[in-house]
């Protein structure tokens, strides 16, 4: 951001500014968007944008920041002494309450256009890595704690494996169609084969 604002109306004016861009990108295409549709929409001047933001790809960088800071609970709540005991003492527990943070964390559609931005958009491809090594760190973490630090072979290819089953699961519990039944069987039975997964290489 070019200008940080003080003031509420400055506020005001930013955060209009980012609602409006967010869904002139969700409606059309990112790359055919300009900055002077986002300043008509807004109902602002060109110049109080630029004010602002340097470019369409400055507030682009906004919006994805505060998508990012979205997840700080997810990660917060993992990385606590409570989730490693959970973790050890329940698993099934633990990858429920990890799978419906989650799904309760993401925005559906933002999140569908930053996996379409991820192939041309560094920015967007940088905040979809993160999230996936946080996360699969936390993992192994989890991991580490559970075997009090023994040396389990493949330990780090035995979280991704999690993070990448788990990533799965709930894109598959946000973007199709189920009903309330489909969504907890295909809930709990992924649940159910990633506790396996773990029980078969680290409870040895």
């Amino acid at each position: 951001m070019t200008k940080q604002p003080t003031q509420q109306r400055a506020r005001a004016k930013v955060r209009r500014i980012l609602d409006t861009a967010k869904q002139l990108f969700l409606e059309g295409n990112y790359f055919e968007v300009t900055t002077n549709q986002i300043a008509r929409e807004a109902g602002v001047s060109i110049g109080t944008l630029y004010t602002y933001f340097a470019d369409k790809e400055a507030i682009l960088a906004a919006l994805l920041e505060e998508y990012d800071e979205s997840f700080n609970d997810v990660f917060a709540h993992v990385d606590t002494q409570e989730s490693f005991n959970l973790f050890r003492n329940d698993k099934k527990e633990w990858l429920g309450r990890l799978i419906d943070q989650l799904v309760n964390s993401e925005d559906r559609q933002f999140h569908l256009q930053i996996e379409m931005l991820a192939r041309a958009v560094p920015a967007a491809r940088q905040v979809q890595e993160r999230h996936s090594e946080r996360i699969k760190d936390l993992v192994h973490q989890c991991c580490l704690y559970y075997t009090n630090g023994g040396d389990v072979k493949n330990l780090k290819t035995l979280s991704t494996i999690i993070f990448d089953f788990t990533t799965a699961l709930v894109d598959e519990l946000l973007y199709t169609d189920h009903t309330s039944q489909e969504r907890d069987r295909i809930r709990q039975s992924g649940i159910d084969s990633l506790t396996l997964i773990i029980e078969r290489n680290i409870d040895q």
